[in-house]
């Protein structure tokens, strides 16, 4: 766990809801950026959206974020 909410693909998925780019997300979680699009790709495939602005509509749409 990373920032005590869980799993690393929760901890990109929060981030970008909390306006993080991608490799804003990638430095804060201390990763490489293709690190963190593999992460990301994971939360867009659990979550069944294909992209950053519709994965955080989702997450604040079951507030998450």
């Amino acid at each position: 766990m990373v920032g005590g909410r869980g799993p690393i693909p929760v901890e990109v998925g929060a981030s970008l809801g909390e306006g993080r780019s991608p490799a804003e997300v990638a430095e804060a979680l201390g990763m490489a950026a293709g690190t963190a699009r593999v992460h990301l790709r994971s939360v867009y495939s659990k979550t069944e959206t294909t992209g950053q602005r519709e994965l955080v509509a989702r997450l604040k749409a079951w507030r998450l974020t």
